[in-house]
């Protein structure tokens, strides 16, 4: 028997066949529809979103579907603020619906920004304790997962592998930071190589002594 349910036509995208996978595993857990305020949403629609994410990448649907079940489901007002920047974070928030803005926080490109629907904020306060590093606000009715901390440990005690999966995501995400960090280094050591070999050219023409270069 197909544990998938009925048999379908084969599709060739392997990525139509994970959705399917991801569909029915929601589906089988909580029923078609879920109430989140006051209208439905589709349990398949939360968990695709969930899937999105890119710390969940490597999960199985099952592992995102159960994480979704857990979640809490939360409906804010408009003007109401969804994180706030510097405050203790006990939950990452995931952007179901509605249009949001972060008004502060590093690299704020102006007064307000969007934020996206499927945006999971705050994502590490799931993981450890931290506090968030923006202010994000609702300007409409905003449909939103609250992913507590509380709750996904207590899902990865249930669960090793996902904190594996989780772990090595991390592992990953820190890996790249300090690649770039490494680059970012060299190419400001370049910089300052390329201006003093400058100077030292300019003092030459006009018979000053030349600075010395930083040593490598």
């Amino acid at each position: 028997m197909n544990p998938l349910g009925p048999s379908r036509p084969i599709v060739a995208n392997h990525l139509n066949l994970r959705a399917y996978r991801v569909r029915s595993a929601a589906e089988q857990t909580w029923g078609a529809t879920l109430t989140l305020g006051e209208g439905k949403i589709s349990a398949a629609q939360l968990v695709r979103q969930l899937a999105r994410v890119s710390l969940f990448r490597g999960l199985t649907p099952l592992q995102i579907s159960e994480i979704a079940r857990r979640a809490e489901r939360v409906v804010y007002s408009p003007g109401a603020m969804i994180i706030e920047e510097n405050a203790e974070g006990d939950a990452a928030v995931l952007i179901v619906s509605g249009q949001t803005v972060r008004v502060s926080g590093p690299e704020l490109s102006s007064r307000v920004e969007p934020v996206a629907e499927g945006s999971l904020l705050g994502e590490f306060a799931m993981l450890v304790e931290t506090t968030y590093s923006s202010t994000v606000v609702a300007r409409g009715q905003v449909r939103a997962l609250r992913i507590t901390r509380d709750e996904l440990h207590a899902q990865i005690v249930e669960d090793r592998d996902l904190a594996d999966c989780l772990v090595q995501e991390v592992a990953g995400r820190l890996s790249r930071m300090s690649d770039e960090l490494r680059e970012i280094d060299a190419s400001l050591s370049r910089s300052a190589n390329a201006s003093a070999t400058a100077s030292a050219y300019s003092n030459t023409q006009l018979g000053l002594p030349a600075p010395s270069v930083p040593a490598q």
